[in-house]
């Protein structure tokens, strides 16, 4: 019983980390576009994940690369 509750603390220990690095991807994103003056149209709402920002790649709901080298911001 003591292994099994282990294991269970292990996995949403890990969850809970996912959770915040996706939530710092975000905030850190949503803080950059409110010191632009001009950003995509496509960057609404709060998700670049869920609302596939222009310029964000994401895997598994994940951002894993930022290119805005094209989009004159």
């Amino acid at each position: 019983m003591n292994g099994t509750r282990f294991v269970l603390l292990i996995v949403l220990l890990l969850q809970a980390h996912s959770s915040l690095k996706l939530i710092f991807h975000s905030a850190a994103l949503q803080a950059m576009k409110a010191q632009w003056t001009r950003f995509p149209e496509n960057w609404k709402g709060v998700d670049p994940c869920g609302s596939n920002w222009v310029g964000i790649s994401c895997y598994n709901n994940k951002v894993v690369s930022i290119s805005l080298g094209n989009l004159n911001v």
